[in-house]
């Protein structure tokens, strides 16, 4: 017996050490090594919000996108300082998207900024914290872990305005970012795995042998996407659209969970303005197919340009009938019934025409169709719906139920009437859902704030549009927009825009616009963007001393701003403040050391006293950032 008790000891000695050695030991190696990475300094914090150093505050990451982008083309949060314990009475929303809920061109007039006046107004003796977490180039996945964070913060209520990047965004079928993946599950595992020290080292050097992202030197909008094309018939789009509706469900649990309640809402899109990046024929059809169509296609597009739109259209329907795929020819058919007063058809075809787009920069049919369906009959679980789609169709601002240039700037980012329309939607569905405590201690009935008024506390003027313009129209003149076949129009008419705009900044006018900034700040002094806004606006008219004042105020409440650290650097270099100027440059690569303006900057200004090899550095990285032009 004894040497059969001996064997029978072995094996499990053997057993146990073969489990130490599978599970323990490469356990134990594991977090050795995940400790050793963080105390060496390495990677970078994963969390959205971060504790400030000083101050009982958290503030957004700004390298928070390192986890979903290399970090080179990554694109930021907004700057907020939200204060870690949320006071008695405050109603504290976050707001959830990508560039057209963050406020592009100019988050100053976001929707978020306008609906935070209208509650303000309305409910004078409540406090409300609006927090905008939206990015620009963000999808479901990267808003999904958002959320998560959001819901440690006390909220009281989700906003989501989410759905245009669901295809081009990290993940998705047609992104130049995180590789495209049909499962998950996977895509959950790896944005996890970034969250650790370990994991950031092993997807660094992925990156740097196999990534596609390393051949972008440099941030180019959409333009990067321009080989991206995805069909509106490809099967990987019915996997985006799960992950799309998966991911809802489960932000909306999160919320739930933690006794929020949330707004969803569908996306509106420029449709009337805005003409399809790409086109492509349907797989399989055959040469003489091709001929035919392009038979009808060009002699329906003669008759057009001869404004024969009633002979146009029964040439362009022959060729829907040969290839109803290729977008552009939805367009241009929808154009001819509107020329023809047939506006319902008008309607149906421009929708086509987004759909049917290859490059998938709006949210189509599908993506508010999941919208609608999750909030659909669920105020009772807490889940509501703003139907901003067929907000925008039904305002007066429009004819036909076909929005355009009226509301958007170009595909799916509002102009100033456009986010009031979004916000006038969301305050009215957010006063619906108040407590009655809150509705009970704000008794004054008052009219909803006009646009008028708004501009007036936002500081809205000709000169912001003019600026804002002048973005839009440096988009509008680069891939894929010159793509588009109405592109030389709509450059025309944002010109004239800017002319007009333009026409109202004499002298004179500049004075009242310095007003409407003053007024604005007397009734609001801690909003940094109107003190950055300020800033900006006397650093053009040549008032440094006032532009410097007013930023070194806005960095008080938003330190981690990268391009706020480099105007303010600039003005100090001129002013001969070059030791200081130094500083907020290095600021500024410490939170972003991908920014080119900031290391040209430091450069110049390390050249000029002396230290030429520390300069050649940053003017050398400068260089190797600039986007790669094609």
């Amino acid at each position: 017996m004894e040497p059969l008790v001996y064997i029978l000891a072995m094996k499990r000695r053997r057993m146990l050490f073969a489990f130490v050695s599978m599970t323990i030991v490469p356990l134990l190696l594991f977090v050795g090594m995940e400790i050793g990475l963080r105390l060496g300094g390495y990677g970078y914090p994963p969390n959205y919000f971060v504790k400030a150093s000083k101050g009982n505050v958290y503030r957004s990451n700004q390298k928070f996108g390192w986890r979903f982008f290399s970090p080179h083309l990554a694109r930021f949060p907004l700057p907020l300082s939200l204060p870690k314990n949320k006071s008695a009475g405050t109603y504290r929303i976050f707001v959830m998207g990508g560039s057209a809920a963050r406020g592009e061109p100019d988050y100053s007039f976001s929707f978020t900024r306008i609906l935070g006046k209208m509650l303000s107004d309305n409910y004078p003796n409540s406090e409300f914290e609006i927090i905008n977490t939206a990015m620009v180039a963000i999808n479901s996945h990267v808003v999904y872990q958002i959320a998560k964070e959001c819901a440690k913060l006390k909220p009281d209520l989700f906003i989501v305005y989410l759905g245009n990047n669901e295809v081009v965004g990290p993940f998705g079928s047609g992104t130049v970012f995180r590789s495209y993946s049909p499962n998950l599950m996977m895509i959950r595992a790896g944005i996890w795995a970034n969250s650790l020290r370990l994991g950031q080292l092993l997807n660094s050097l992925i990156q740097n042998v196999f990534k596609k992202e390393q051949n972008i030197r440099g941030w180019r909008g959409m333009e990067m996407f321009l080989e991206n094309h995805v069909p509106f018939d490809d099967p990987r789009l019915q996997k985006v659209y799960a992950h799309f509706e998966r991911n809802l469900t489960d932000i909306i649990k999160i919320a739930g969970d933690s006794g929020a309640k949330v707004i969803l809402s569908t996306v509106a899109t420029n449709l009337k303005d805005n003409a399809p990046f790409a086109s492509l024929h349907r797989q399989d059809l055959s040469e003489a197919q091709k001929v035919d169509w392009e038979k009808s296609y060009k002699a329906g597009t003669e008759l057009a340009a001869d404004s024969r739109f009633g002979e146009a259209v029964p040439k362009y329907l022959q060729a829907v009938q040969i290839d109803g795929h290729y977008a552009d020819l939805h367009f241009l058919l929808a154009r001819c019934y509107m020329k023809l007063n047939k506006y319902k058809e008008a309607q149906k075809y421009y929708i086509n025409a987004r759909d049917m787009d290859v490059l998938r920069f709006r949210a189509d049919s599908q993506i508010n169709k999941i919208i609608r369906e999750k909030a659909s009959v669920r105020e009772s679980e807490g889940v509501y719906l703003i139907d901003a789609e067929r907000c925008f169709a039904e305002s007066k601002r429009i004819a036909h139920e076909i929005p355009g240039e009226e509301l958007f700037y170009d595909h799916v980012h509002m102009n100033f009437i456009g986010n009031y329309l979004l916000a006038k939607a969301a305050f009215s569905r957010v006063s619906s859902i108040l407590s009655e405590d809150i509705r009970s201690s704000n008794s004054r009935e008052t009219a909803i704030l006009s646009p008028e008024r708004c501009a007036d506390l936002l500081a809205f003027t000709d000169w912001d549009l003019s600026k804002m313009l002048a973005r839009i129209l440096e988009r509008v003149t680069r891939p894929p927009f010159t793509n588009q076949i109405n592109n030389g129009q709509e450059q025309k008419k944002i010109m004239e825009c800017m002319k007009r705009a333009k026409k109202n900044l004499r002298p004179s006018d500049l004075d009242l616009v310095e007003q409407n900034y003053r007024m604005a700040l007397e009734k609001n002094p801690d909003d940094w963007i109107l003190h950055d806004n300020f800033a900006e606006f006397n650093k053009e008219r040549g008032n440094y001393e006032e532009a410097i004042a007013h930023w070194r105020i806005a960095l008080k409440r938003v330190p981690d701003y990268a391009d706020m650290n480099n105007n303010l650097g600039v003005l100090l270099a001129y002013k001969g403040k070059l030791d200081e100027a130094i500083n907020y440059f290095s600021e500024a690569l410490r939170i972003n050391p991908f920014l080119i303006e900031a290391h040209t900057n430091l450069g110049v200004v390390l050249k000029k006293i002396g230290k030429k090899d520390e300069a050649n550095k940053h003017f050398s990285k400068a260089q190797r950032l600039r986007p790669s032009i094609r």
